[in-house]
């Protein structure tokens, strides 16, 4: 169980934009669940849960992904006041973008079907250009499949 950096969701291939509303239905079906990769989201109010799933649920619609079940969504937000200001987790930094960009890197090389040549090299050019403005180095060369 991860979430992904929040600027990665339009990059995320079908089936990890999938799996990403997956998660957050256990997250909101079953707030009691602990997990090391994604407890920080449990020292934030909801709104930055909800603005999260939006962006993903918004993702979701835009693909044509349908019909998806939101009751456990609304009933986890039910009680929630949704700010105008769309605020976002302090973990998802241009260091988490690294560690999301190595997970999903080894998705591409192992996972066949989980990215194309041409949404992957997407993914890259954007994590690329972000590091840059953040005059961040990689810590390995971006290169594709061996």
């Amino acid at each position: 169980m991860r979430l992904f950096h929040y600027k990665l969701i339009p990059y995320l291939s079908d089936k990890l934009l999938k799996q990403q509303w997956g998660d957050l239905n256990a997250l909101f079906s079953h707030p009691e669940y602990k997990h090391w990769a994604i407890n920080y989201v449990w020292d934030y109010d909801k709104d930055l849960l909800w603005h999260y799933a939006v962006a993903v649920k918004n993702e979701m619609v835009a693909r044509g992904f349908g019909p998806v079940s939101y009751r456990a969504f609304d009933q986890f937000f039910d009680d929630c006041i949704h700010s105008e200001e769309i605020r976002h987790y302090d973990e998802h930094n241009i260091y988490y973008l690294q560690i999301c960009y190595d997970i999903l890197r080894e998705h591409y090389i192992r996972c066949d079907g989980c990215f194309t040549e041409d949404a992957w090299v997407k993914l890259e050019n954007f994590v690329w250009s972000e590091k840059k403005k953040e005059n961040q180095s990689w810590e390995c060369s971006p290169i594709g499949k061996e």
